[in-house]
């Protein structure tokens, strides 16, 4: 498992990898995934995007946040 948080641009990048057996993408778009579906509206509503894919290795999950960051 890896997590990273990094500042890029004007954003913050949180992105968390395992090496499990992954998320089926259809599953990831089915209106019985609540929990996937609750963190998209909560960071979208923060202004930024959730995606949920394949690790960097091809195999396990990758989700990555990105969010404006504040500016003080």
């Amino acid at each position: 498992m890896s997590i990273t948080l990094a500042a890029i641009g004007p954003e913050l990048v949180l992105a968390i990898a395992d090496d499990g057996v992954g998320i089926d993408p259809e599953k990831l778009e089915h209106p019985q995934s609540h929990g996937i579906l609750g963190m998209r509206q909560r960071i979208a509503q923060c202004g930024g995007q959730l995606s949920v894919g394949t690790g960097p290795d091809g195999g396990g999950t990758m989700v990555c946040a990105r969010l404006p960051a504040c500016r003080s």
